[in-house]
């Protein structure tokens, strides 16, 4: 992996920390609007916290498109002025923040009797202030700014909140240690926010700096950097969002009561016998992870060139996975947050589906390892068009059933033949996979010792996929059995544990992913080659 061009890397962790800077700053503006006492000292804090959001909202999507594809000048413009007029806004905000504190401490009458009109003004500085700078980039292209000022002017607008920070933090120290000792109870609150908001003010320095360094010494041409570096840069400085979601929670005692009852309220209040949003998210993420891990999993398939009819069966088999996680759950996610009859019979039949495919692709799956060690030289002599016709099977097998299920819902079929033909399709593949590895385990059994290279891998293969099998049902049985036991008169299953043996039943597409890495020589050296 070239991590001096931009790749799914770079992709990844600019998005993870673009929900991270959008979630955290969210629940900050949620908690300080929340906060009745004090509220115009928290006016400030919501303005940072708001700039930090539009951060992840804005300027790190803007970044990620603008890298990975080759845009027009006017596009290139667009995303660096946003990316520098939000990182602006937010040093600035910080830097009247820390004259607000001085003023706190250093004149405390005279700061109680500020109105809202005061707090309107120093949130509304900071925004006009990077307007002007991003102006000033914009003008340049056009000749309206000389290139020398034009080289001097960012630098006079990023040393200015710096030492409007080194000023005011010094002052407030000199304050607190000429008045040590006789402070009352609301001098020393006012003390220990400024402590708190010291500390955000240098993790987000910490965290801004560098870039602005770099970006300084290639405006000079003093040297030129590798994209790694600059990428890197980059996440700090956009991690500079971050900063103050990690350091007031920590710091800030009315934030972490805050933290405490939200857990309570979330815990006490939520209803998990009905949908909401911690089953939402639930599903949601678990069909992030089935529809990576399985398009992973077809790619470095696909990438074998030895042995490739063999991974033919694994290749259907992580279709099937994938469309779990590209519709089964969707639809399923649909249909439980509104209920109607057609979204019902959608979600239930391609649920099945999907299901129904997986299972009887391991079924056939072990079918093949059983033809392969039983009958070693016939299993060679296997062309393409037989292996097409067993991923054929479970496809067919599956379309078959989910014919029949709709045909009983509209009342066509009958209930008793139904029910019958339901668990006909259900036995056959586990009756199926039990003969096949049983055979196998005698086969080894008797040929212990005398077994050649390719048959120790073919046996070694069949053991992978006797794991993933076996892992398969685990997840997949609980909820048919639950499903089974609704069809039985007085009982009565609750949604709790129907949507946990949902979970469940959705994983079965997550096993193979987790198994393969462990088992797979090929899939193993493939993986630690991306990395």
């Amino acid at each position: 992996m070239d991590f001096n061009s931009w790749n799914i890397f770079w992709s990844s962790a600019f998005g993870l920390l673009a929900v991270l800077i959008i979630l955290g700053n969210f629940f900050s503006i949620c908690v300080f609007h929340r906060k009745k006492s004090r509220k115009r000292s928290y006016f400030l804090l919501i303005s940072l916290a708001v700039a930090d959001l539009m951060v992840g909202l804005f300027a790190i999507p803007l970044f990620i498109k603008g890298s990975s594809t080759e845009h027009s000048y006017l596009w290139r413009l667009v995303s660096k002025s946003f990316d520098a007029f939000i990182g602006l806004t937010s040093i600035y905000t910080l830097a009247v923040i820390s004259l607000e504190r001085l003023f706190a401490i250093a004149c405390p009458l005279r700061h109680r009797t500020l109105t809202s009109r005061n707090y309107i003004y120093a949130i509304a500085i900071p925004w006009i202030a990077a307007a002007v700078f991003i102006a000033v980039i914009i003008l340049k292209p056009k000749g309206s700014v000389k290139h020398l000022s034009y080289k001097f002017f960012p630098f006079l607008f990023l040393i200015t909140p710096l030492l409007t920070m080194c000023v005011a933090y010094f002052s407030i120290w000199i304050k607190q240690k000429s008045t040590k000792g006789i402070r009352n109870h609301r001098a020393a609150r006012e003390s220990k926010l400024a402590k708190t908001l010291f500390l955000v003010t240098g993790a987000s320095l910490l965290t801004w700096t560098p870039f602005q360094i770099l970006n300084n010494l290639v405006l000079f041409q003093v040297f030129q950097i590798s994209l790694t570096v600059f990428y890197l840069s980059k996440i700090l400085q956009f991690s500079n969002s971050l900063t103050y979601n990690c350091t007031l929670p920590t710091s800030c005692s009315f934030e972490q009561n805050h933290l405490i009852v939200l857990r309570k309220q979330l815990l006490t209040n939520m209803d998990f016998n009905s949908w909401n949003i911690f089953w939402s998210s639930s599903f949601g993420l678990l069909a992030v992870l089935i529809i990576l891990g399985n398009f992973f999993t077809i790619w470095v398939f696909h990438r074998q060139r030895s042995r490739k009819r063999s991974y033919f069966l694994l290749i259907s088999l992580a279709v099937a996975d994938l469309m779990v996680g590209l519709f089964a759950i969707p639809i399923f996610i649909i249909g439980s947050t509104e209920y109607s009859y057609l979204r019902w019979l959608v979600s239930t039949s391609f649920d099945a589906f999907t299901g129904l495919t997986s299972i009887y692709t391991l079924a056939v799956i072990s079918l093949e390892r059983m033809f392969a060690i039983v009958c070693p030289l016939r299993h060679r002599t296997l062309i393409s068009r037989n292996y097409i016709y067993a991923i054929a099977i479970p496809w067919i097998a599956a379309a078959v059933f989910i014919a029949i299920l709709i045909l009983h819902f509209n009342g066509i079929m009958k209930y008793p033949s139904y029910k019958i033909i339901v668990l006909l399709f259900q036995t056959t593949p586990l009756l199926t996979m039990c003969a096949a590895y049983f055979s196998i385990w005698i086969k080894r059994k008797s040929t212990k010792g005398i077994r050649n290279h390719r048959a120790a891998r073919e046996s070694k293969l069949a053991n992978t996929l006797f794991l993933v099998t076996g892992a398969s049902l685990l997840t997949w049985t609980p909820f048919q059995m639950i499903n089974n036991l609704s069809f039985i008169e007085g009982w009565r299953i609750s949604s709790t544990l129907l949507y946990l043996s949902k979970i469940l039943q959705f994983s079965n597409s997550l096993v193979n992913v987790v198994i393969y890495p462990l088992r797979i020589p090929e899939f193993k050296t493939t993986l630690k080659n991306i990395i």
